[in-house]
């Protein structure tokens, strides 16, 4: 019985040092992906670049809730935004803010119908 005990504290021990470098290593892959998802959006930082790539229309205006706060303009790839896939680097909205100085790019959305989705939801 001592044994048993031994043994599932050691398993125990192990996972919790283990447990830090597991979330480590899934935090250095997020930072990675996110780096690489900068690096592919860095041209749309101007808008003419983005359009010019595809994202064409601005979907929705300047979505905003008074007092709540804003979403910006989406502006829409169509030649993606029905395929239902994901694309981490090709997001299907780009995410306009409205500055002093015009629309700066302030986040990305993706987007998959449910009618796009192949299996149980």
């Amino acid at each position: 019985m001592k044994t048993h005990a031994f043994v599932a504290s050691a398993v125990t021990a192990a996972l919790l040092l283990a447990y830090p470098h597991a979330q480590a290593g899934e935090q250095s892959r997020g930072n990675a992906d996110l780096n690489q998802l900068r690096l592919a959006t860095a041209p749309f930082h101007v808008l003419e670049r983005a359009i010019e790539a595809g994202w064409t229309e601005d979907l929705t205006g300047c979505l905003a809730l008074p007092g709540m706060g804003g979403m910006g303009h989406h502006y829409v790839n169509w030649n993606i935004f029905f395929d239902g896939n994901v694309d981490p680097l090709q997001p299907e909205l780009l995410v306009y803010v409205p500055t002093p100085h015009g629309l700066q790019l302030g986040a990305v959305e993706y987007l998959v119908f449910d009618s796009a989705l192949q299996g149980p939801v």
